[in-house]
Order: structure tokens, then sequence, then C-alpha cells
């Protein structure tokens, strides 16, 4: 029996003593206070106990916590089998009535301490959670913090790169005047430096790149939960990257 209950969970061998107290109720047809009390105690323990059980299930949990309380059910369990096997007079007997006040006392200390202790985890549960909260949204200020430097990069670069690499119109029509490479169709190569192409085609690439990391950064801070302002300047970044 006692290697049963010890390898028993808390929910089944509660069952067990919450199903020999009410046999004990109706074999004895007198519902003394005793009784009473402590089929009262088991009442309140059992939700308890379902709610540890449930959770310790869900989050893969020993149930270490309660085992204690198995041990003071174990002691019940035997002690409202003895009971029972006298159910016209064992509650004259003081010894029994004193074991009865004990074990609803004890249970009752038990129920005490893990309404404690549900507290207390419901309390460290909801810090976490807040300050889980707080990382995140100091996480999407920063990322949109640095969304912005990058976008303001870029308009920068497409600014420069704009009065770098532009042709003068008295320079264009001089180069249309005198170009000599034709091609066909009647077009017309203009001859650049190969260092000025190379540099507009650096700066190009640089901010196409940018672009696209911005737009990276804006999906994930979408993805985050991240307000209006955020898939505003995602899209004004797609427009850049893939204008119309």
């Amino acid at each position: 029996m006692a290697d049963l209950i010890g390898g028993a969970a808390i929910g089944l061998i509660f069952s067990e003593l919450y199903k020999g107290v009410e046999n004990l109720i109706e074999k004895t047809k007198k519902f003394s206070p005793h009784l009473k009390a402590i089929k009262a105690t088991v009442d309140s323990l059992k939700p308890v106990i379902d709610q540890i059980e449930e959770q310790n299930k869900e989050l893969n949990l020993s149930n270490e916590e309660t085992e204690k309380l198995k041990r003071i059910i174990s002691d019940g369990i035997k002690l409202v089998g003895d009971c029972s096997k006298n159910p016209k007079w064992w509650y004259r007997k003081a010894s029994y009535t004193d074991k009865i006040t004990d074990l609803d006392e004890a249970l009752k200390r038990q129920l005490e301490i893990l309404k404690a202790q549900g507290l207390r985890d419901g309390k460290e549960t909801l810090i976490r959670v807040t300050e889980i909260k707080k990382l995140i949204n100091q996480l999407q200020a920063s990322l949109l913090q640095a969304s912005c430097l990058l976008l303001v990069l870029i308009i920068f670069l497409i600014l420069v790169s704009r009065v770098m690499f532009s042709v003068p119109g008295g320079v264009r029509e001089k180069q249309l005047a005198t170009s000599s490479a034709s091609v066909p169709g009647g077009g017309i190569i203009l001859s650049r430096p190969a260092w000025l192409q190379l540099g507009y085609f650096v700066v190009w690439l640089f901010g196409k790149l940018l672009a696209y990391a911005v737009s990276g950064v804006f999906v994930c801070m979408f993805i985050l939960g991240s307000n209006v302002v955020a898939w505003k300047l995602f899209k004004i970044s797609i427009d850049w990257v893939s204008p119309a």
C-alpha cells in the first residue's frame, strides 16, 4: 500500500481519501462535527490539487511540492480505513477522534501553504511577463530608431549620388554635339570616366543593400507587433527599392 501511494500521482491518492471519507459518512449514518470538518477540508483541497496536477503535467514538472501532502493523505487513507472497519463505534473513541482532528488540521495547513505558494508563483510569473514585455518594447524602440537612421542614410546617399554623378545641362549638350559614338537607331553613348561609372555603381549598390536591409528590419518589427509608423516606413522603403 505504501509503495503504491508513494509512486502514485497526488490526484489519485487524494481521490482515494475523498471516496473513503464519503463512504465513512454513509456507513456511520451520522454527520459528526469531525467528519463534516474533514469533508469540508477535502472539498477545499480538491480544486487546488487538480490545478497543481494540471500545471505540473503541462510544464513537465515533478510533484515535489506535494510530497508532504501525499504523506498526510496516505496516513488519512489508513485512518479512514481503520475507522471503516468499525463504523458503529469508532467515533466514540477519543483516540480516533483526536486522529481525525489532527488529520483535518494537517490538511488545512497544507491547503494554506499551497494557496500561498500559488499566489507567490502567480506574482513571480506576472513579474517575469512584465519584464519580458519591457524588453520587447525596448527592442522594438531600438529597431525603430536604427531603421530611421538607416532611412536617413539612404536618403543622404541618394541626394549625394544625384549631385555627384548628375551631368549638367550645358555639359550634356556639348557631349551630344561632340560625341562620335553612335548606336543603332540614332542613339548616342555619352562617354564617362571609368572611375565615375564605378563610383556610381558602388553608391547605387550600397543604397540598394541598405534599402533591402531596412525592409527586412521593418518586416521583423511588423511581425513583433510594431506600430503603424513602422508599417508606413516599410512601405516607403519598398517604394525606394522598387520604384515605379
